[in-house]
């Protein structure tokens, strides 16, 4: 998995801080699934499959945040771009089921923001603070500081 590992030396604190924010958004969000999917589903019993439920629940709670919060940018890039396409499934969910789809909505729209922060290191951010400051920086999103 070294390939997947950033080569590039991180000289900027705060690109690296988006990362272990990235890593805790996910983690939050890991949570959330597994409360929901274990106290708010009916129960059932699929025998053996309760193990492997229980056993990838921990494996998106702990080695996935892991590998966000220690920068695999190619994996972080890759669970955003499935968190854009989660995200978009339920936007188009809401009108059909519960309020918990607005809840799930802004939940996925969360993590796929913060993953992307991280990984293609959107300074989106520092523009609405120099714009509300009354600063004027040229660069757009992507600018480096």
């Amino acid at each position: 998995m070294d390939k997947l590992k950033n080569k590039e030396s991180i000289s900027n604190k705060e690109c690296f801080s988006k990362y272990h924010q990235a890593a805790f958004v996910y983690l939050l969000n890991a949570l959330v699934y597994f409360f929901i999917a274990t106290f708010r589903m009916p129960p059932h019993d699929f025998g053996i499959f309760n193990y492997l439920f229980y056993t990838l629940g921990a494996i998106f709670m702990v080695i996935f945040p892991y590998l966000i919060y220690k920068e695999y940018r190619i994996f972080t890039a890759t669970l955003s771009i499935i968190y854009l396409a989660r995200t978009i499934v339920t936007l188009f969910a809401i009108p059909y089921y519960s309020i918990l789809m607005v809840f799930m909505f802004i939940l996925h729209a969360l993590t796929c923001f913060m993953l992307a922060r991280a990984v293609w290191d959107i300074k989106i951010l520092n523009i609405i603070r120099s714009t509300v400051k009354g600063e004027d920086k040229v660069g757009g999103v992507f600018q480096k500081e």
